[in-house]
């Protein structure tokens, strides 16, 4: 599969959304289009996730979630899950945060496109990354030099022995 030609395609599905908010907690990603990607999906995650966490916690009860905003978190999901399998062990590889990783799983299995979306029992609230990145690049490092000041680095291979891998940054 051409990766160019998965990230356009993916950059068109989700242009009518498109939200630049976000687009500097991805100045890891070289490639416009799929950095503004990151950006929508992270901005369409959370609106609907903030929209959610008006119905949460659930408790022992099930709670209704609008069928707009269950759409529109379906798509965010989708198009990062397409792009992970897609970009995986590509320059443009990435991991989800471990935080949100287990909560997207959670809500794969209640979210529907249609009638809205049955929120289950005993769902606590989500919290929001508003500086903080939910996609980060697979070979990521974050360096603080104070604690206003925190960069991150892409790390670069450059050899391997019999008991480690080396990079730089």
């Amino acid at each position: 599969m051409d990766i160019v030609n998965y990230i356009e395609g993916k950059y068109r599905e989700i242009k009518p959304y498109e939200d630049i908010e976000f687009l500097k907690l991805y100045s890891w990603v070289n490639q416009s289009q799929l950095k503004s990607i990151f950006s929508t999906v992270h901005h369409l995650m959370v609106k609907n996730y903030s929209r959610m966490n008006e119905r949460l916690p659930t408790n022992e009860y099930v709670s209704h979630f609008w069928a707009e905003n269950s759409r529109e978190l379906l798509l965010a999901i989708e198009t990062i899950q397409g792009l992970y399998r897609v970009l995986n062990g590509s320059e443009y590889a990435f991991d989800i945060d471990s935080y949100y990783s287990p909560i997207i799983e959670q809500s794969l299995s209640f979210l529907s496109k249609s009638g809205g979306s049955e929120i289950p029992a005993y769902m606590d609230k989500v919290e929001i990354y508003y500086a903080i990145p939910i996609f980060v690049h697979s070979n990521l490092i974050n360096t603080s030099i104070s604690q206003n000041d925190k960069r991150y680095f892409v790390l670069k291979a450059i050899g391997e022995g019999s008991y480690a891998k080396v990079y730089k940054w």
